[in-house]
């Protein structure tokens, strides 16, 4: 992006659908179906292109805008789990295990920390409008191994209410098996230089 990144850019932005989620499916090797997609959130601009959450995120975070952009997506996502779904019972015959189906959203230790997520997610869930299979959290290794005492209750009241919790980008050197035995994962997703390397290590 050629102009600087500013705080009034970012909110515009929001307010203009300007941030949009892209799916990466997750598929099943053994069983070669879909079961379910990882939200990835970019900013699309319209006279400068596309923006890295890498550039515009930090940004978030230092202007105060994350927890309102967290929530944003994390309607998104509702929105679109919905929409799926309700294709999917027109369409069974769809290489899908709808049971599976889950889509994934990355958040921030400061969204758990303040509550911003579980308290949406519980919301939902009271309201019967997504089920705990509909929805996955995902944060990763180095963001809940430096912020654990921060974020620990908050992964807990998300497991209670039956929502599955991934680890993302698992192995870049922050957890020992004994501390993250102690946290309440579902799966671990491997840090892409691991799986870069199972070829030939």
């Amino acid at each position: 992006m050629n102009k600087p990144l500013t705080r009034e850019a970012l909110e515009r932005a929001m307010n203009n659908d300007e941030l949009l989620l892209y799916y990466q499916p997750k598929v099943c090797l053994s069983r070669g179906i879909i079961i379910g997609a990882e939200a990835l959130v970019r900013w699309s601009d319209g006279s400068q292109g596309v923006v890295s959450p890498d550039e515009f995120l930090p940004l978030a975070e230092r202007s105060g805008l994350l927890h309102d952009l967290t929530l944003k997506l994390l309607d998104q996502v509702v929105d679109a789990s919905r929409v799926l779904r309700a294709g999917l019972r027109e369409d069974s015959g769809k290489s899908v295990e709808t049971q599976e189906l889950a889509l994934s959203i990355n958040v921030a230790p400061n969204d758990l920390a303040s509550r911003t997520i579980s308290n949406r997610i519980s919301e939902l869930l009271s309201g019967n409008i997504i089920c705990p299979d509909d929805l996955q959290v995902e944060i990763t290794e180095s963001a809940v191994m430096g912020n654990v005492d921060r974020v620990y209750d908050d992964l807990c009241r998300l497991k209670e209410m039956g929502i599955k919790i991934l680890m993302d980008d698992f192995g870049t050197g922050y957890s020992s098996i004994d501390r993250l035995s102690q946290l309440p994962f579902d799966a671990l997703k491997l840090d892409q230089g691991v799986v870069r390397r199972m070829g030939t290590s």
